[in-house]
């Protein structure tokens, strides 16, 4: 699955109508980079709730202990393991329009850096029947990318570099040069991650060209 870092940039140097008042010429140009990334950790989040069996009610600290357990059996590091907030919930029955006895409910959050172990997670946690009545909610949080902060790096680098060979090529049919950078006006600059949403990094700037 392959998602998008992108880049986009654009310099502005100095002001426009100054530059005119003093005869300066310049020279607006856009440049951007894009990167096509894939994800290399998921989170899932495991929601579990209480239920009854009759009256009895099997708690939440009962259910944890033999998710905990399974995660155990299966080698998952406790760093990467993030409990969530805890709640609770008193389910509506529409048969007989009253609310079901009150209980509590849980998640728990792992990332994983290969899809064999979560998998294997899957496989461990049908084998025990804990999707029957216990596990709500299965499923991903959350993509990542361990090194967002280098492509963010280059794609501004690049995105510089890219307007700046655009703006030699437009004057270079002109015989003319570009001078100095007068003012750099970074307008976005951020990263974003989610299952729904895509993965991408962005860089917006404004670039004028003193010649």
């Amino acid at each position: 699955m392959n998602k998008l870092i992108y880049c986009f940039i654009s310099f502005a140097f100095i002001n426009i109508n100054t530059l005119l008042s003093q005869d300066i010429r310049t020279i607006t140009i856009e440049g951007e980079k894009t990167y096509n990334l894939s994800p290399n950790e998921v989170v899932i989040e495991i929601q579990y709730e209480e239920y009854y069996i009759k009256n009895d009610k099997v708690t939440i600290e009962t259910i944890e202990k033999q998710i905990l357990q399974i995660l155990k059996l299966e080698k998952i590091k406790s760093n990467k393991i993030t409990f969530g907030s805890i709640s609770v919930i008193r389910p509506y029955d529409y048969k007989t329009k009253i609310y079901d006895k009150p209980r509590l409910k849980k998640s728990i959050y792992i990332c994983f850096s290969n899809s064999e172990q979560y998998a294997s997670l899957t496989r461990s946690l049908e084998k025990e029947n804990l999707f029957d009545n216990i596990i709500k909610n299965f499923g991903i949080s959350e993509l990542r990318h361990t090194e967002k902060l280098i492509y963010l790096k280059k794609s501004r680098n690049q995105a510089f570099l890219d307007a700046k060979s655009k703006a030699d090529l437009i004057l270079d049919n002109s015989s003319q040069r570009t001078g100095k950078i007068i003012k750099i006006e970074e307008k976005n600059y951020n990263y974003q991650s989610s299952a729904n949403q895509g993965f991408y990094a962005t860089d917006k700037t404004k670039q004028v060209f003193w010649f």
